[in-house]
């Protein structure tokens, strides 16, 4: 079904700037879910910890699927073919950014809130143990690195693939549990699932229609929360790790498949590429991305129990969004920035 499986290629463009966009609804909610930031919400809300917890089982690892589908788009058309150029062409789009905006970004203003001392800083973000919102990008540069080896070795042989994934996800959960996540690789291994998820529908899909190309949006939405309710009600009762582990990546991997086919839903009802601000949130999903948390931060700080929690989100996503949009445009507009931003 290859026009089916191009169709679903084009919308993926669309989908990434969504999944951004509840990126930052997330981080806007996240206060009110843990210490996210400095000191506690003076007004607490559980609907708004509620409502973060849902986020974050779906959107990243959508993300990760997402970039396991492309990834495999590109492979099956003869891209990525020579390992020297595909290395760098991962490691301007993802680590460039990294060095560019830990440097003029998430350090000056991390130090302004959190007063870290250099041996701190030096772990955090050189050695990237837990980089702020940064860490997604070594973790998705493993990922891809992985990936290619893979695709090498296995040859399209499926089970092959699916236990050497595992493996990968089982040392993952071990690792990031027990050693520093140095470099983000453990996450990486925890995420590779996803990745992996992504690459079996674009394959599957070239061959056929899906099957669960079927279900209509409505359904996917419908048991995306019902797993998630019911592994929080589990998870409240039972505080042992293993259970925690299952319940997390079944509520993981189904949101993820769910989030990717509503939205690919979505994006063909309302055909999105006739909206030019689409297609401006898509050329700026990686600014966005890189610049959103400490603009929060701002927000957090200034509002934080003079305002209710609701007014509050509100106000984190409104002012992260509009700010993030205008600090990308301008950066856009100079060769070097946009360099250092990991694009053309």
């Amino acid at each position: 079904m290859e026009n089916d499986a191009n169709r679903t290629m084009e919308n993926c463009r669309f989908l990434k700037a969504v999944l951004m966009v509840l990126v930052i609804l997330g981080h806007s909610c996240a206060f009110w879910a843990d210490e996210w930031f400095i000191g506690k919400p003076i007004i607490d809300s559980s609907l708004l910890k509620l409502v973060y917890g849902w986020l974050n089982s779906f959107h990243i690892y959508t993300f990760v699927l997402i970039s396991g589908y492309i990834f495999t788009y590109k492979i099956d058309r003869g891209g990525y073919s020579e390992f020297a150029l595909f290395l760098k062409n991962k490691a301007k789009r993802l680590l460039l950014p990294y060095i560019f905006t830990t440097i003029v970004w998430v350090v000056p203003i991390s130090v302004y809130y959190f007063h870290w001392d250099l041996e701190y800083l030096i772990k955090k973000f050189v050695l990237a143990i837990n980089p702020s919102q940064l860490w997604f990008l070594w973790m998705l540069f493993w990922v891809f690195i992985i990936a290619w080896v893979l695709n090498k070795v296995t040859i399209r042989k499926t089970y092959l693939e699916f236990f050497i994934v595992a493996f990968f996800y089982g040392i993952g959960s071990i690792g990031v549990r027990f050693f520093d996540n140095f470099f983000c690789i453990w996450s990486a291994c925890i995420y590779l699932p996803f990745f992996y998820i992504g690459t079996r529908i674009r394959r599957v899909q070239e061959i056929r229609k899906l099957y669960i190309e079927n279900i209509p949006a409505m359904v996917w939405l419908v048991l995306d929360i019902f797993i998630f309710m019911v592994s929080q009600m589990i998870l409240s009762q039972i505080q042992f790790p293993g259970v925690g582990l299952v319940l997390g990546l079944l509520t993981n991997i189904v949101g993820s498949i769910s989030a990717f086919m509503i939205l690919q839903k979505v994006a063909d009802k309302i055909n999105w590429s006739r909206f030019s601000f689409i297609g401006k949130m898509i050329t700026y999903t990686m600014p966005m991305y890189l610049f959103h948390q400490q603009i929060i931060y701002f927000t957090l700080n200034l509002f934080n129990g003079k305002v209710h929690p609701y007014i509050n989100v509100l106000i984190n996503f409104t002012c992260a969004l509009m700010l993030c949009f205008i600090i990308s445009t301008i950066l856009m507009r100079f060769k070097l920035s946009r360099l250092m931003l990991g694009e053309k």
